[in-house]
């Protein structure tokens, strides 16, 4: 009874350490998968802001040329 109850325990224990060490890993994936997207939403946000200066540039440079043409 005893000898049983131990093999038990043991079985248990083998079963949740490899349950955390699984989880460990899965943890170490989730946080290299929030690295990676982190850095990719900061390269989106610099490109964005790029898109918009030359946008923003571009506007200006039709905005003169639209003035020239209404000159008579």
């Amino acid at each position: 009874m005893v000898d049983q109850r131990v093999t038990e325990l043991d079985t248990t224990i083998r079963q949740r350490t490899e349950e955390f060490q699984f989880k460990g890993e899965e943890c170490t994936i989730e946080a290299h998968v929030m690295e990676t997207m982190e850095a990719q939403v900061a390269t989106f946000i610099a490109q964005t802001t790029s898109l918009q200066t030359q946008l923003t540039t571009a506007l200006g440079r039709i905005e003169i040329l639209e003035a020239r043409d209404l000159e008579p």
